[in-house]
Formats: C-alpha cells, structure tokens, sequence
C-alpha cells in the first residue's frame, strides 16, 4: 500500500511517473521532506478582507505541498484545493483558507467571520 499526489496535468495513474511530476510518493526514502511547520491565528481588520502571509524562506520554484487546517472555533476543518492562476486556492466548498505560491502562502480572513487559527505542514517538492 502507498500513497502518491501528482502535481497538475499529471495523471497520478501513470506508473511512469517521478521526480518533479510528483508532489508526494510514500515509497520516497524521506517521503516527509517536511521543510516547516507553523501555525498562524488571523484576526479581523475593521471591515476588510485580510490575509496573513507566511515565508518559507526560500523559492522552491514550483509550489510546495502544503497540508492546512482551519479552525474558526468549531474544530479543526480541512480545506479543498484548485489550481488557479500560479497558486494553489481553496476550491470555495469547505473553507476559502489560503493561497500557496512557490516561496510563501497567504492565510485569509473575511470580513464577517469570527478569528480563525490556521496550522500547516509544507514540504519540499524535491
């Protein structure tokens, strides 16, 4: 058993498949290549949509993969993701969380929500 993400355009089926054109493979001898782990609580501004970025302190080039967590204080909900326009962003089903570009990741507060504590794990894509 083993788990294995495709970066997008690439069909996570095709046992032909390595390197770059994989976020994730567990069969990887450091399949974690955990790069850092934080959390990050985002606050209302007045009456604007505000976002919280985080660094991670070095351009990957290619967008990392990135696990987040949202909780508003209902418990911790997961997020769903598209690819739009050189980040990732959240599909808008579950939770609208973050945007993920290639060297940092911006956390989202609307303007009506109550504060929201974001925890995450990014990994090297190489």
């Amino acid at each position: 058993m083993g788990l294995r993400v495709s970066r997008p355009g690439f069909d996570v089926l095709d046992p032909a498949l390595a390197g770059q054109q994989l976020a994730f493979d567990s069969r990887w001898p450091t399949a974690a290549r955990l790069h850092m782990e934080g959390s990050v609580v985002c606050a209302a501004a007045g009456n604007l949509t505000t976002y919280t970025t985080v660094g991670f302190g070095v351009d990957f080039g290619v967008l990392p993969p990135v696990l987040v967590q949202m909780n508003n204080g209902n418990g911790w909900q997961s997020t769903d993701w598209n690819y739009n326009g050189g980040s990732w962003q959240a599909a808008g089903g579950a939770i609208e969380a973050c945007r993920i570009f290639s060297s940092y990741m911006q956390f989202w507060h609307p303007v009506v929500a109550p504060t929201r504590t974001y925890r995450y794990l990014v990994m090297r894509p190489w």
